[in-house]
């Protein structure tokens, strides 16, 4: 009973179509014979899943369109890191060639070696030697063993290095050693 009283107040009938009085001073609550069953679903399907369809497809594009900044943002930052790992890389044979270069007494110094790059490093004498036994004596040298610690640094970046370098110079010559 109670079924039908809510059918009768919402204008639906009881195969679930809403019907609507083809007098407009018709009551909601009373059916007359004029009265023109519409299907209730077909009604959703116009107004209602529209509405939904739409919601759902902005929710679909938002979120597409926040994913993709995203990649964006995190794309400019790896290639800034790539930039900087980049010209880092290639100021390292430079490098190189500086300390191949430099007077290694036990010393630390800072170089700029341009681009933007700079070096620290430090030199540290693990051994010397000198042959004892040479069938000329014009062939003797002393030979210098160093470990050289130095330290790439372009903006943010930094890298740290280790390597082991040979010098020699003839046998009681005040030059430097080569």
């Amino acid at each position: 009973m109670r079924n039908g009283r809510i059918r009768k107040l919402w204008g639906l009938s009881k195969k679930g179509r809403l019907w609507l009085p083809s007098d407009p001073s018709a009551k909601g609550g009373v059916r007359h014979p004029g009265h023109k069953e519409v299907p209730l679903i077909p009604l959703l399907d116009k107004w209602g899943f529209l509405v939904i369809e739409i919601l759902i497809a902005s929710l679909i594009l938002t979120t597409s369109i926040a994913a993709t900044m995203y990649l964006f943002r995190v794309g400019f930052k790896e290639l800034q890191h790539a930039k900087e790992s980049n010209m880092v890389a290639s100021k390292l044979p430079v490098a190189i060639d500086y300390l191949k270069t430099s007077e290694m007494k036990g010393i630390t110094s800072t170089v700029e070696l341009g681009d933007g790059v700079s070096m620290i490093w430090k030199s540290q004498l693990l051994s010397e030697s000198a042959p004892t036994v040479s069938v000329n004596s014009a062939g003797l040298y002393e030979i210098y063993m160093y470990k050289i610690v130095f330290t790439l640094t372009f903006e943010k970046l930094t890298r740290d290095y280790e390597i082991m370098l040979f010098k020699h110079r003839p046998k009681g010559s005040a030059e430097p050693a080569i």
